[in-house]
């Protein structure tokens, strides 16, 4: 291996900290970066439209701050910008937040463009480094820093001016903060917030470890510094952000937070330039796993990671923290046997306390469950069955349902599974998964708009089935299609089933596309079963899903 001289930036000298002995009680403020940083990653830019459905998903989870790319800099920004103001899609209690570099023009231009959204963030991004300083404006410091107060001179001059009817909050962003001389950096702070102040609303003063030096600890104690070195830190609130350069950025910004922090910006999944940044999915669910309300409401993971995935077309790896698809998966014999003893134990407690060996979080309060497979070596017949169903028939099995079809085919086949052809394979697939008309057949269905306490996003259905030849009338109310079925399952027929798992591809592409739907549900002892619907309604074809997998869950 190659040994490259790296430089080593000093560590701060930090007497008396007191973060070490800090710990998180509540949520910080949460400010998403998905549709500014994180779109600008992406290999395959957005849509505008998938930029709308992103920004939604953001919204109803609780983002209450939302970042989107300076409209100023780019077309593609300004139609995201007249989309979210022309189709009124910003709630009154959801904040905007625009970033601009020390660009007095650029500021000025832009400044206009924003004067319809009610609540506002403007960051000004000031590199601190010298090194920063010198690749990017080709300056030293001293010239920078009077760049820098032109530049916070002009957006204080330029709010004054168009957006005398929103509500504006100033923040700085001391990028690179970690690798800049102290004096410089505390007289830029100081001076440009001097500029700002009096202000009605508290400064954000934002400390992002833009390069991920060294330890988490580190990053803490410059935090800390900085706050007691900081004149204005009573007029103000601190930021924290991280760029997982070393995989630290998660722990970076827990540390800040008990360092002094009280907002966090990051992306879902982590996704934005190089290695990422902090995971804000995962720092909710830490804080979930700590009994502190995050403020951040994740209750289906896995219908969030398809919309993540549909929108910018990246998946977390299958072991990524709470959002890969095996982060709830055992294949060791010796840890299955200790989950299975932890979650009898839970089942059966009194107190309800979750303290399962391996799993930091009840995979139910995310709308998954926990899963333990039968460890096997795949091998080329395995693969050869799977692609047989994608090349051939469009399918795009997730990994355990392919793993447990590959399974099945293999032992009604005896293993002899080489000479199959691509319509044996898909016949036995098709036989198992989607044609399972018994014991529960689906007569018809309805779903309306329901208005129960006042919760117009809620669906209500209307079926008819027969159970063992028994006519019955289910009714459900839920947030979707699935959830109006599990819930008159149970009110209905007492029947306590839950989903798992739900995936959906397109199996054939024009107006008369064919969906394929993946549907896990689970039983009252948590043992899962796998159901398959093909429809050219996508709808429908969930539904076909359902009923396929509780009726072979029935059987079993």
């Amino acid at each position: 291996m190659k040994q490259t001289v790296y430089k080593i930036h000093p560590k701060f000298t930090l007497e008396n900290r007191q973060w070490p002995d800090n710990s998180m009680s509540s949520a910080p403020r949460w400010s998403s970066l998905d549709l500014y940083l994180g779109q600008q990653s992406l290999l395959n830019p957005m849509s505008v439209h998938q930029k709308l459905r992103l920004f939604d998903i953001l919204v109803e989870v609780g983002f209450k701050e939302i970042s989107i790319s300076n409209p100023g800099a780019s077309e593609n920004n300004l139609l995201l910008l007249n989309a979210l103001v022309g189709e009124n899609l910003i709630p009154d209690d959801v904040r905007i937040q625009v970033t601009f570099p020390c660009n007095s023009e650029l500021i000025t231009k832009s400044i206009p463009l924003l004067n319809k959204i009610k609540n506002l963030n403007l960051q000004l991004e000031v590199p601190c480094s010298d090194n920063f300083i010198q690749l990017n404006f080709d300056l030293n410091s001293r010239e920078f820093k009077t760049k820098a107060l032109n530049a916070a001179t002009t957006l204080k001059q330029q709010i004054n001016t168009h957006l005398e009817k929103s509500n504006i909050q100033y923040s700085l962003s001391l990028e690179d903060f970690m690798g800049a001389d102290k004096k410089l950096l505390l007289e830029i702070a100081h001076e440009i917030t001097n500029i700002w102040l009096p202000s009605t609303s508290p400064l954000i003063i934002h400390l992002p470890n833009t390069m991920d030096y060294g330890s988490p600890a580190n990053y803490a104690d410059g935090f800390e510094w900085f706050i007691k070195n900081f004149k204005n830190a009573d007029k103000s609130i601190f930021s924290t952000f991280s760029k997982n350069n070393r995989g630290n950025a998660v722990a970076n910004c827990e540390l800040a937070l008990q360092a002094g922090a009280t907002r966090v910006e990051g992306s879902l999944l982590g996704i934005g330039e190089r290695a990422g940044n902090n995971d804000l999915i995962i720092m909710a669910l830490n804080m979930h796993c700590q009994n502190i309300k995050s403020n951040i409401e994740i209750k289906h993971i896995d219908k969030l990671i398809e919309t993540i995935q549909e929108t910018t077309r990246i998946l977390p790896p299958v072991r990524h923290p709470y959002s890969g698809d095996l982060s709830f998966t055992a294949l060791s014999p010796g840890q299955q046997n200790i989950i299975y003893k932890g979650l009898h134990q839970f089942e059966h407690s009194k107190d309800k306390v979750w303290d399962v060996p391996y799993l930091n979080l009840n995979p139910a309060d995310v709308g998954r469950v926990y899963e333990s497979v039968k460890y096997q070596t795949t091998d080329e017949s395995d693969d050869k069955l799977i692609n047989m169903l994608t090349n051939n028939f469009g399918f795009h099995l997730p990994k355990l349902l392919a793993g447990e079809f590959s399974n099945l085919a293999k032992e009604k086949f005896s293993n002899d599974i080489a000479h199959l052809s691509p319509n044996e394979v898909r016949d036995v697939f098709m036989d198992i998964y989607t044609r399972n008309r018994h014991p529960i057949e689906l007569k018809s269905i309805n779903f309306e708009k329901a208005a129960i306490n006042s919760e117009e996003d809620q669906l209500h259905c209307q079926a008819v089935i027969e159970f063992n030849g028994i006519s019955h009338e289910l009714n459900g109310t839920g947030e979707g299609a699935l959830d109006t079925l599990v819930n008159a399952f149970s009110k209905d027929l007492n029947l306590q089933i839950d989903v798992a798992s739900f995936y959906q591809n397109a199996l054939t592409h024009g107006s008369n596309a064919l969906a394929a739907t993946y549907v896990k549900v689970v039983d009252k002892d948590a043992k899962g079963y796998w159901g398959v619907g093909i429809d050219g309604d996508s709808t429908l074809s969930a539904i076909k899903a359902f009923f396929n997998a509780v009726n072979r869950c029935q059987l079993h």
